[in-house]
């Protein structure tokens, strides 16, 4: 020890002023255990110093060579292989342990720190410690083992707020006796003043009712509501086959309908109406398992063909429970009332009913069912109705866009519920306006779009008597003779035909009374040159008129004075660019085909 010291004051002989912080830290006196740290920005070769207030029994030093002295409090630490104690504004000069003991202050005396090279460091002055004494076990041993059990002093007792022991302070907190005995227990006193949780096997607030009520009545019915006497499981279905305005109300009974058929007890039916509940119904109550009644409805909701709800209208109910036990009411509950009953299919009355060129008049027997909101009119197949009416009947424009020769209407009728009825159906030969065709001084190539019923030469023609003076079609003809009428081959007007019409003065001739022949008139051909109409009161241009498939056996169609060919590059060339109602063409063909004009297509 001597020789160390020598050697070190050798060392430090050479001095160098620079200030080294000092301060002891990290106490635990119960343990035995603090830190001399220091704060400096040169290395640290070695040190010494004397430190009083404590026994020593270990120090330790990242310098590899640390020697002390228990009696004196003398430490030594120097430098070795492992170098330097790094500059540091927080480093470990050394660590201590001692042993644990009564209160005491600790003080660092002598101190003598070396720098790099021996140097020797100054050293501002270390303030001294006062600290606590160590614990004390239950033999009074400072830092001792023998200690009580956990939670408890030294005379067995459990530690509480009120033991202030110093035995209780080893354990760090502050323990009490629960409301089941039970020393730092869990057990404690719940909403209804029951000891519960712990070990006392109670749950915590289970003498609540559902209502929050201890020790109360009210229960968790079967439909999982709160119930402390009131009916329960209300339910709420749709009377059948009615015209809504009316439910049935299942529920099941009070808990304290419990007897049999009596007077003092019963039900009373409720609906809200505008924040004001509105009584419907009473009745007497007997202790049955579940009641029905039935409620009115203000309102109904709607469904579709299919069932599905698709405007809920709901009214809210609740019952009322009088018992002996006093008066209880449900929950307010919501349903609905529906119309399930269709109106009766319309009787569509076809000697009323036309459509004349676009226009449409139809008309019905009124329907006997007194919610009738109105009725929607369908062409054909669609599922778009082409008007409304709210009367027995409908005038409708711009219904037809093909000319065909006759129109299948349908016809239902809708509740102010929306249910409908069966749809109505009649068919109506499409009617044609008057119209004439202008003819000139000679021949004239014609056809008809409409035709009235009797189509012979005579009912025709017999307008212009004395004027007409022959009628050609293809491969027929006749003309007329004072005595004997139209004589020839031709005897009537055909659909789909065309003529050629010889009269000898400027004319016109008017139909009358006609059907349209119809756009999707189909026409048979032969090879060669036939003589058609067009079915149309339009005009169309001669490709789009003709369906591509038929297009391409057509090599040529003449016209009165005019004429078109088809040209693989120009498509359709020549003086004949449409076809025109009350026109005759001859269309000449490759092949025997058979086609109907693009009539509908060609509007569209």
């Amino acid at each position: 020890m001597n020789k160390a010291i020598l050697t070190l004051t050798f060392i430090f002989s050479f001095v160098f002023t620079q200030d080294v912080q000092l301060s002891i830290d990290n106490v635990n006196a119960d343990v035995g255990y603090l830190e001399i740290r220091y704060s400096s920005d040169q290395q640290i070769s070695g040190f010494q110093f004397n430190i009083t207030g404590l026994s020593i029994e270990s120090v330790a030093s990242n310098l590899d060579f640390v020697d002390f002295s228990s009696n004196s409090g003398f430490i030594l630490g120097y430098l070795g292989p492992s170098g330097y104690l790094s500059a540091s504004e927080n480093g470990v000069l050394c660590s201590i342990i001692f042993t644990p003991q009564a209160e005491s202050t600790i003080c660092l005396e002598n101190v003598i720190i070396a720098g790099q090279g021996g140097s020797n460091l100054s050293i501002t002055e270390v303030d001294c410690l006062y600290i606590l004494p160590a614990y004390t076990d239950c033999s009074g041993v400072y830092g001792g083992s023998d200690l009580p059990p956990e939670k408890f002093d030294c005379s067995g007792d459990c530690c509480t707020e009120d033991n202030l022991s110093d035995e209780c302070n080893l354990w760090g907190s502050d323990y009490v006796v629960d409301c089941n005995g039970v020393c730092d227990g869990s057990a404690f006193l719940d909403s209804c003043g029951v000891c519960s949780g712990g070990d006392t096997e109670h749950d915590e607030d289970s003498d609540l009712d559902c209502n929050g009520v201890c020790f109360g009545d009210a229960y968790i019915d079967e439909c999982g509501y709160c119930n402390s006497g009131a009916p329960s499981c209300p339910t709420i279905i749709d009377v059948p086959d009615d015209q809504g305005f009316q439910v049935y109300i299942n529920f099941q009974p009070s808990q304290f309908d419990d007897d049999s058929l009596r007077t003092s007890e019963g039900y009373s039916i409720e609906r809200f109406d505008d924040g004001v509940w509105t009584s419907l119904n009473s009745f007497y109550a007997y202790g049955s398992d579940s009641y029905q009644t039935v409620a009115v409805t203000l309102i109904n909701s709607i469904e579709d063909d299919n069932g599905i709800i698709t405007q809920e209208n709901n009214s809210t109910f609740r019952i009322i429970a009088a018992m002996d036990e006093g008066n209880f009411a449900t929950l307010p509950f919501e349903g609905s009332s529906i119309d399930n009953i269709h109106p009766e299919t319309p009787e569509i009355l076809e000697s009323s009913s036309e459509i004349l060129d676009s226009d449409l008049q139809l008309t019905w027997n009124e329907s006997p069912d007194f919610d009738i909101d109105y009725y929607s009119i369908y062409l054909e197949d669609s599922d778009q109705p082409i008007a409304y009416s709210s009367e027995n009947s409908v005038l409708a424009s711009s219904v037809d866009e093909c000319y065909f020769a006759d129109y299948q209407f349908s016809l239902e009728s809708i509740d102010i519920h929306k249910n409908t009825s069966d749809r109505a159906e009649v068919v109506l030969d499409h009617k044609a306006s008057d119209y004439t065709l202008d003819l000139h001084y000679g021949s004239n190539l014609v056809s008809f779009y409409a035709l009235p019923d009797d189509t012979s030469l005579d009912a025709i023609l017999g307008q212009l008597d004395g004027i007409v003076t022959a009628v050609t079609a293809e491969g027929v003809a006749a003309s007329p003779n004072p005595a004997l009428g139209w004589v020839g081959s031709l005897s009537e007007f055909e659909p789909g035909k065309g003529y050629w019409i010889k009269v000898n003065e400027a004319c016109q001739l008017t139909i009358s009374n006609a059907t349209y022949v119809g756009g999707d008139f189909e026409y048979e051909l032969h090879y060669g040159a036939n003589l058609i109409s067009f079915p149309a009161p339009i005009s169309i241009d001669v490709g789009p008129a003709l369906p591509d498939n038929f297009e391409q056996n057509v090599n040529g169609i003449i016209g009165e004075g005019t004429a078109a060919s088809p040209n693989s590059l120009l498509g359709w060339v020549g003086s004949l660019t449409q076809f025109e109602g009350k026109k005759g063409y001859w269309v000449k063909l490759d092949t025997a085909d058979s086609f109907k004009y693009e009539v509908c297509t060609e509007i569209d």
